[in-house]
């Protein structure tokens, strides 16, 4: 496996989450773009929480793949 293949993995897999995701906050009513609006805190939170409970991923992923601030989500997952 070459590093294109790796790279195209990651591809694959940040897709894949962005699905769901999307999947995730639509059953809520809400759209990726508004995630960002400071109201929807809780929701930010739950997706997180969500996020990492279902993909395993380290926070750092996930702040790549949501665009939400790593320092953010890691208070968020500590507490």
């Amino acid at each position: 496996m070459d590093v294109n293949d790796d790279e195209d993995a990651d591809e694959n897999i940040k897709r894949q989450v962005r699905l769901q995701i999307e999947q995730f906050l639509y059953s809520k009513g809400i759209t990726l773009a508004d995630i960002s609006k400071p109201e929807l805190l809780d929701a930010r939170m739950e997706l997180i929480i969500w996020l990492k409970e279902t993909t395993l991923m380290p926070g750092r992923k996930l702040a790549e793949i949501t665009g939400i601030n790593r320092e953010t989500i890691r208070k968020i997952l500590v507490g």
